[in-house]
Order: C-alpha cells, then sequence, then structure tokens
C-alpha cells in the first residue's frame, strides 16, 4: 500500500481538529484509538494523550461495548446509537458510524443525540405517565391490561382489576389548595405501589379515581388481600409539608375478576366501576343515618 505523505497527513490532521464533530481513529484488530478530535475530547472530559492506546471502550457503556466492538470488527458502520461515560460518570448519547481510513485503520465519526434522546423519553413520559404522580396513565394501563389478559386467557388463570376512588378528596384540595391535594395524591401512589406485588399495575387514570390490574391471581382471597392493603395503606393519616393537620382520606373499592365478570378491560372496568359506587353508596348511607 502507498504511504500516506507527511503533508495530506498534515491536511487530515488539520480537518479533523477543526472538525465541530467527534471523531477519533481506532485500530481494528485492537480496538485501541490511536487519535481523538478536541470535540471528543471536551465531550469525555479527556486530553487526547490520556486515552491513545486505551481501548476506545474505556469510555462506552458496559450494555453498549459489545455493539461497538462488533460494529468495529465489520468494519464499516452507520448510525450506532451508543452510551458513553465521561470523566464525571455523566451519561452522553452517540451515534456513531465508521469507515475504513488506512491499514488497520478505521475513522469513527460521533454526533451527541443526548438532547434528543431526553426530549423522547421526556414525550414518551408524557404520552404514557401521570404528571403528578408518575403512574401508568390511562392509556399504559390499558395496554398493559390488555396483555395481561392475553397471558391469563392462555394460562387459564385469575386476574383482577381493582377500580378506586379516594373519600373526602375535594375538601383536601379545597380546605389546603392543590399543591398539598398533589401531594396527597403523590403519598396514595406511593402506598398503592407498596400494597402490591411487583407484577401489578397501579394507575391513575384522573382525578382522585386509580386502578390496580392484578394479573395471574392465585385464587380469590388473594385479590381480596390485596384490596384490603389498598384500602388500609390509604387510611392512614397522611402528614405534608407545611399543613399542621393530619390529613384523613379513605377509598371506595370495586373488584372485577377475569373471566368471571368478563373478558375484555372494558367489560371489566364497567363491573368494578359499579361495584365501587355501591361501595361508596353505603358509606354515605351510613353517615346519613
Amino acid at each position: 500500500m502507498k504511504e500516506i505523505s507527511a503533508d495530506i497527513l498534515k491536511q487530515f490532521r488539520y480537518i479533523f481538529d477543526a472538525s465541530m464533530d467527534m471523531m477519533v481513529v481506532v485500530s481494528q484488530s485492537t480496538n485501541k484509538l490511536r487519535m481523538l478530535n478536541p470535540g471528543m475530547c471536551s465531550l469525555i472530559g479527556y486530553s487526547e494523550a490520556e486515552l491513545v492506546g486505551d481501548d476506545i471502550c474505556s469510555f462506552v457503556d458496559k450494555e453498549d461495548a459489545y455493539a461497538l466492538q462488533a460494529a468495529i470488527q465489520h468494519g464499516s458502520f452507520n448510525r450506532l446509537m451508543v452510551k458513553t461515560v465521561d470523566r464525571d460518570g455523566i451519561y452522553r448519547h452517540l451515534e456513531w458510524s465508521g469507515s475504513r481510513a488506512a491499514g488497520d485503520d478505521l475513522f469513527l465519526i460521533a454526533r451527541d443525540m443526548t438532547d434528543d434522546v431526553v426530549m423522547k423519553n421526556e414525550l414518551r413520559n408524557l404520552a404514557h405517565f401521570d404528571g403528578v404522580t408518575g403512574l401508568p396513565n390511562r392509556y399504559l394501563f390499558e395496554d398493559r391490561v390488555q396483555q395481561g389478559l392475553a397471558q391469563s386467557h392462555r394460562e387459564n388463570r385469575l386476574s383482577g382489576l381493582v377500580y378506586i376512588d379516594l373519600d373526602d378528596f375535594k375538601p383536601v384540595n379545597d380546605t389546603y389548595g392543590h399543591d398539598i391535594g398533589d401531594f396527597v395524591l403523590r403519598t396514595v401512589s406511593t402506598r398503592l405501589q407498596a400494597a402490591v406485588r411487583p407484577t401489578d399495575t397501579v394507575s391513575r387514570i384522573g382525578g382522585d379515581e386509580f386502578c390496580v390490574f392484578l394479573p395471574l391471581l392465585r385464587d380469590e382471597p388473594l385479590i381480596e388481600l390485596i384490596t384490603s392493603r389498598l384500602t388500609s395503606s390509604i387510611a392512614a393519616p397522611i402528614i405534608a409539608p407545611g399543613c399542621a393537620d393530619e390529613i384523613l382520606i379513605g377509598a371506595s373499592c370495586g373488584v372485577a375478576l377475569y373471566s368471571r365478570d368478563g373478558d375484555d378491560l372494558a367489560t371489566l372496568m364497567r363491573a368494578a366501576d359499579k361495584r365501587m359506587y355501591v361501595s361508596k353508596s353505603k358509606k354515605a348511607d351510613r353517615v346519613r343515618a
């Protein structure tokens, strides 16, 4: 192979260093870094002298290292998303492309896609999670229930849906304001999640209403036990910051079972909602009496 002249190497180094993109030259056979431009050094917080001779995966997240190594062995690749870790332990999402340079060397160029990834994650959270509590919203809840019911059907197993409406929540907002009301909702959310199994899904479906999906139950007594846990956890006093009073609320629950009460989400929701209102009306009757 004809040697590259010193003038061409000098021109390459000038362009390499001046580029706004992050660039490295790496040995294909050893994965060792041979050159890094200032853009890459600035991002990861190391000087070129500190990294030349090191494996390129020394600043790549372990989960993505294998994919980058495989791409380098292939010799040419485009738009491989790789997480890197800078000197301070901060993760960045880089999109790498690579092509052969000369001899054993590969020329890699990376673009920082962190802002795009963060924005996509934020949009995903807005689409799937409740903004106040961080719980799955109705859209994500329905998707998880559909999957759970399909599994229950395949395995001929029992599943449960619990519809929860908080008692006496409106006076909290009226008396203490919406900031305290939101704190109460977040506290209830945390308590509900702590009262169920890791495989269950708790969702805020609107206002002061929550739903809990309990897939693949062993038997009906188990759902009774979990429902009792849910209502007990909500009933415990809540101490809100800046509020001198203990806040006491309760909950009315309605339960529907797959497939006794229905075999689809809409039917189960109606059945659970109806039973929740029966429970709430009985409480109201007791208060009036």
